[in-house]
């Protein structure tokens, strides 16, 4: 977990949540309490995937949790992201799929998520529109979503 928290909280620095904190709040029901207290938009579920290779190197990262809001019907990706040196190999389609199966699974009707326009998640722009989502709202963040 050491090696997740550190990769996230490299590549997502300038969130006002550390990924390290919420990661950790994924396994310890005490600690997602407190990343709860006081939000207005509660999370009801917490889960984090992480792909490693062979020395146990951290490639990517991808997360699904529910809001109290719209927990019966969607889920949303949290900390999706691969490792800029292996971009390009598949592993963030791989962890996407992965994600969009365990929705479905678990019989969720969306998939939903905030992205932006940086150039920074470019090429995640082309994966999920690869994958189905389309843009449901526009503003500061752009929410997309997949019908599962």
């Amino acid at each position: 977990m050491k090696k997740a928290s550190l990769f996230l909280n490299d590549v997502f620095r300038d969130e006002s949540v550390l990924p390290s904190v919420a990661l950790e709040a994924s396994l310890d029901q005490k600690k997602f309490e407190q990343l709860n207290r006081g939000e207005k938009n509660k999370i009801s579920s917490l889960e984090y995937f992480v792909a490693v290779d062979e020395p146990g190197r951290v490639l990517g990262t991808t997360g699904l949790y529910s809001l109290e809001k719209d927990e019966k019907e969607a889920y949303w990706l949290g900390w999706y992201c691969v490792d800029p040196a292996f971009r390009g190999k598949g592993i963030g389609g791989k962890l996407l799929d992965h994600v969009i199966r365990k929705a479905k699974e678990r019989d969720k009707i969306f998939l939903r998520l905030y992205t932006s326009t940086s150039r920074e998640e470019k090429a995640a722009q082309h994966i999920y529109d690869s994958r189905g989502f389309r843009t449901i709202s526009m503003g500061k963040n752009i929410i997309k979503e997949l019908k599962l």
